[in-house]
């Protein structure tokens, strides 16, 4: 058959045509998988960081348990020896390699498996690159990521990631208080009052026969809670270290928020570690000062008259933890003395304080001639700069008299009369020039001694007070006198108090010191307490964020206890390196604070 040349050129045309179709057909084709092939790819490496983001933080949690497991098993297998991490470098150390490994041979291992199955090949690295922590539950965890993903159309994505995720603790086992158990104990105060007592001081006495000094040595370790599980405070003011006698009493103060009328109420203790005292009478007491802190003396007290300093203390009952120093006067000149610079509001209350004296010239007249001075006004004569101030005095021994001054400095006595019985006066300026120490009442069958340490207790209720002293032996051994000194309806200068010397001379030579001034609420009957043996707590602690009310902190206990941050305490990770202090910087300290 015979073909036009016009019908040929069509056919070759229509062939070319279909060619250059076909063609491009097949480029579209390849274009369309090797997109397909990049979006799979980009949502290979998506899920891939995925993993490592959001399995992270668990399976840091995971090796985070995994050390206090092999912290405890070392224990159980030698409870003998040291079953802690080296250090906290080791600690980091095994933490950061288990937390490598697994996310490695547990997820990075497999998806690269599964991607292979897929027709893709990966190269990947892992490595953790710092560990800190942001709370005292939380840590940061920095890390770098690199993978290379190609598939079979010859795309390839390739990153590095430097990033970070947080790990809150859940459920981490505390193996440093497994090993380092917590006691726990019970005080039952007895308020026999007909009214409701709050934010009340409650004297708590420890003996042989109450308390067990082999489980809590020094006191250091002690806490105390309330019934629903509140922080309370305390101060220790007498602890006990001698062991030879089987006789050791201590003393210490609570300060209880809520004291039910005519019923009992239970005060738990815990003995714990780390053994980091929190003994702080600041917070226990309305007014407060030990002498431990050295600006109390300015921050606490307006020197009026004499070189006050702080030394060493000289009791019977000092020691290096609690009670290390005291404050004195020495050569004290005529009635040297330090005001408070703050006031009770309180109309009813209780002053105590430790007191010693001595008198260089007492053939005749011994006493300690120290003074604890109260319902004092720093300016009742305020024109007079030797002697502003007027106030009452319960003395321990006490000159009356006069004084006066020409200079306009130095007072000095004119006419005086040595008392050398526990008696009662009240000192205030007359004019510019003199000033008038006068007897309000004595207790002539008690006088006190130079030499040895006293407590003075003052109570007040509105314009009426009670005074006696006893010995520091008596006090702590809860073996006072009754009330020595009663007057009624005195007439309140102010409301701040005074320390010094109810004597003084520029010539004469009077050493005074002080100890543990403190003032506390009133009450009619004082609290009495029954105190209950401490007992170890059974089960393992959890280490965990605070949760909702009702959830438990222990293993295989009634007991149920929390933590919460805290300075100078130790992170999870010192714990794990058996450290009793925050010695890791990057750390937040955590204590053992609630029982519920």
């Amino acid at each position: 058959m015979y073909l036009s040349q016009s019908t040929t050129t069509l056919v070759l045309l229509l062939l070319l045509t279909a060619t250059l179709t076909y063609n491009t057909l097949d480029l579209q084709k390849n274009q369309v998988l090797t997109e397909m092939e990049a979006s799979s790819i980009d949502l290979k490496s998506s899920s891939l960081e995925h993993i490592i983001e959001s399995s992270l933080p668990t399976v840091f949690n995971r090796v985070l348990n995994d050390a206090e497991l092999e912290v405890i098993d070392n224990y159980n297998n030698n409870p003998s020896g040291d079953p802690f991490f080296e250090s906290t470098n080791y600690t980091l150390a095994y933490l950061k390699n288990g937390t490598e490994d697994i996310i490695v041979k547990d997820y990075l291992e497999n998806v690269s498996e599964e991607y292979s199955n897929l027709g893709y090949t990966i190269d990947y690295n892992f490595s953790m690159t710092n560990i800190t922590m942001v709370d005292g539950f939380t840590f940061k965890l920095d890390y770098d990521l690199y993978y290379k993903i190609q598939g079979n159309k010859g795309v390839i994505k390739e990153e590095n990631i430097s990033s970070f995720q947080y790990s809150t603790v859940k459920t981490v086992l505390d193996a440093y208080h497994y090993i380092k158990p917590t006691y726990v104990g019970v005080i039952n105060v007895s308020n026999p009052n007909a009214e409701t007592l709050y934010d009340f001081q409650v004297k708590v006495v420890f003996n042989d026969s109450n308390f067990d000094y082999s489980i809590e040595p020094t006191g250091e370790g002690l806490r105390f809670y309330d019934e629903n599980g509140n922080y309370i405070p305390y101060w220790v003011e007498v602890w006990d270290y001698s062991d030879d006698d089987n006789d050791r009493t201590s003393v210490l103060w609570l300060k209880v928020p809520i004291l039910d009328a005519n019923i009992n109420t239970s005060v738990y203790i815990l003995s714990t570690y780390p053994k980091i005292s929190e003994s702080n009478g600041n917070r226990v007491f309305e007014m407060f000062d030990d002498f431990e802190d050295s600006n109390s003396l300015y921050s606490k007290w307006n020197v009026y008259r004499g070189d006050w300093e702080y030394i060493s203390n000289s009791n019977i009952y000092s020691n290096s933890l609690y009670n290390e120093n005291i404050i004195t006067c020495q050569d004290a000149p005529d009635i040297a003395r330090m005001i408070s610079t703050e006031n009770t509001s309180l109309s009813e209350y209780i002053v105590e304080v430790d007191s010693m004296g001595y008198f260089a010239f007492h053939d005749s007249t011994p006493g300690p001639y120290t003074m604890l001075g109260f319902f004092a006004d720093p300016e009742y004569l305020a024109e007079t700069t030797t002697h502003p101030d007027a106030f009452y005095s319960v003395d321990m021994s006490s000159v009356h008299g006069a004084l006066f001054t020409l200079t306009g400095s130095n007072l000095i006595w004119d006419l005086k009369v040595f008392d050398i019985f526990f008696g009662l006066s009240k000192e205030y300026p007359v004019d510019y020039n003199n000033v008038l120490r006068t007897y309000v009442g004595t207790d002539f069958f008690n006088a006190p001694l130079e030499n040895e340490w006293y407590t003075i207790k003052l109570e007040v209720l509105d314009d009426d007070i009670q005074a006696k002293y006893c010995t520091l032996e008596d006090y702590i051994s809860d073996n006072e006198p009754d009330w020595m000194i009663s007057e009624e309806n005195l007439e309140k200068y102010g409301t701040y108090f005074e320390l010094g010397t109810s004597g003084g001379s520029l010539i004469d030579a009077y050493d005074i010191y002080f100890d543990n001034f403190r003032v506390r609420k009133y009450a009619s009957i004082e609290p009495t307490t029954n105190i209950y043996s401490l007992s170890k707590t059974v089960g393992i602690n959890y280490i965990t964020p605070p949760r909702a009310e009702g959830t438990r902190y222990v293993l295989g206990s009634d007991y149920n206890l929390y933590y919460e941050e805290a300075d100078n305490y130790p992170s999870i990770i010192d714990m794990l390196a058996g450290e009793d202090f925050k010695s890791w910087e990057y750390g937040y300290g955590l204590k053992l604070k609630g029982y519920q």
